[in-house]
């Protein structure tokens, strides 16, 4: 009796169990991505693997996530039901190069809970890590020259003030300089249209009178 119970529930555990594996069932990988442009070692990135959502009455499917510098990951994609579409995790490498990150459907063993692998060819791209410290010299390289670039356009416009400053004080000197000729200029006529005063005419002295001349007087003696 005992083993008859033991065998149906073997059976009814199986037939569940297939039915979770079955791929006609499962969720189909559409393709996988990462959030970031340039990655560096050492640093986080965000792997997304998007799904076609055939059947959203399958519970989940199993993947494997292969990072391209020897280590990989199982996940079984749906146990928290559509929110986990599009499946997401995070992945940080030690070492810089460039790696194919790849995704495939896999059968994941987890006992009663197992999933089946995901329908869907593998997809894959291919990612470039920088090392850190390589990019941490690069940056600060190029924000001392753009520092520098910005300087010297600071410097050309001051230069540019400077000469603009000069043209100005010599173009004020030169205008006080012909308004004191023009000041001269014009003293010099108002002095020469002027009328000259009649008193300060000088008169000719009259000529002299012919007179006859007077002869010199002799003393007269003493008696």
């Amino acid at each position: 009796m005992r083993s008859g119970l033991i065998i149906q529930s073997s059976c009814l555990i199986l037939c569940g169990l297939y039915l979770n594996l079955s791929g006609a069932y499962a969720q189909e990988i559409k393709n996988i991505k990462i959030d970031k442009k340039k990655l560096i070692t050492g640093e986080q990135s965000e792997i997304v693997v998007d799904f076609n959502f055939p059947n959203p009455s399958v519970r989940y499917c199993g993947i494997e996530i292969h990072f391209g510098d020897g280590n990989s990951r199982e996940a079984r994609v749906g146990l928290n039901g559509e929110q986990d579409f599009p499946f997401k995790l995070t992945y940080a490498y030690e070492n810089q190069g460039t790696f194919n990150l790849r995704v495939i459907g896999k059968y994941v063993s987890r006992g009663f809970r197992s999933a089946g692998p995901c329908d869907g060819d593998p997809k894959e791209i291919q990612v470039t890590v920088a090392d850190a410290a390589a990019e941490n010299a690069k940056a600060e390289l190029e924000k001392k020259q753009r520092e520098l670039v910005e300087r010297e356009a600071a410097l050309r416009q001051e230069k540019q003030q400077l000469e603009r400053e000069k043209a100005e004080i010599a173009l004020e000197k030169r205008r006080k300089e012909v308004e004191a000729r023009e000041r001269q200029l014009a003293e010099r006529e108002r002095k020469l249209q002027a009328p000259v005063p009649s008193s300060s005419v000088p008169h000719p002295a009259p000529p002299p009178k012919n007179e006859a001349p007077v002869a010199p007087r002799r003393p007269i003696d003493a008696f």
